[in-house]
Parts: C-alpha cells; structure tokens; sequence
C-alpha cells in the first residue's frame, strides 16, 4: 500500500470518527470580521478532483467525494444552496494525515507489558473565497486524533 494510499485512509478514518475514542479534537475558525457571512446564500466548489490519470487507483477521487458529500450536507441542512454556475462563495479544502504509532507501556511490580498501537491525525481545512472578489471570508479547520 502507498503512502499516499495510507495517508487518505487515515483521513477516512478520521472523518468517521464517530466509532473510536478520540484523545484531541480541535476546532478552529478565522474570517473576515469586515464581511457579513450571512449575506452569503449559494456555494460552488473551487477544490476539483484529481483526473484519472493522475490518480489511477481512484483513491482521491474517492477522498474528494467523501469531503464534498459531507460537507454539501452540513452546508444543505444550514440552509445553502449548492450552486456551480454563479455561487457566492467558493469553497475549498485541504487534508493533511499521517498515521502514527503509540507505545503503551504497564508495569507492575513482577511484570511489565508493552503494546504499540497506531493512531491517526490529521487536519481538515475548509476555506470561504467570496466568488466576486477571491477574497477569503472564512477559514474553518479541524484537527483530530483517533487514539487507540
């Protein structure tokens, strides 16, 4: 399997949180305290999958479908409307990951045990560019740890 294969599982994993126990979560928003988000209505997405020939094995294809399929339902259930011809903002997003290994260690006055576990982490960035300007209005990033 190949890192990058790796890294997009690891994101998977991360995205699906919702079945693990989870050490750190970290939500982080920055915007424009100038611009009236609520102005905004309609959103199109700026973050393109990669062509096939570039990502034979489909992975993130697959990546991209998951990030865009549940966001468009956050930003659905809020009351935006997905619009691709002529939005009000244009949304973007970056993934960082990596899989990491955790040593757990008991000692006990006889004995003593020693497991190493892995864990994922990563980031999750949404980015708001105001479709007229190109300017960003919001910048909204999740950093998570799923511990074993």
């Amino acid at each position: 399997m190949s890192n990058e294969t790796k890294r997009v599982g690891v994101v998977v994993v991360l995205l699906a949180l919702g079945s693990g126990p989870v050490s750190a979560a970290t939500v982080k928003t920055d915007h424009d305290a100038t611009v009236d988000f609520s102005q905004y209505k309609t959103y199109g997405w700026k973050a393109k999958a990669p062509p096939p020939e570039a990502d034979p094995d489909g992975t993130f294809r697959k990546l991209d479908e998951l990030v865009k399929t549940t966001a468009d339902a956050e930003l659905n259930a809020r009351g935006y409307v997905h619009d691709e011809g002529d939005p009000d903002v244009w949304m973007s997003y970056v993934v960082n990951a990596s899989a990491e290994e955790y040593l757990d260690v008991h000692r006990w006055e006889y004995a003593s045990t020693a497991t190493v576990e892995d864990y994922a982490q990563g980031d999750l960035v949404f980015v708001f560019l105001d479709a007229k300007t190109e300017t960003l209005v919001k910048r909204f990033s999740e950093t998570r740890r799923r511990h074993p």
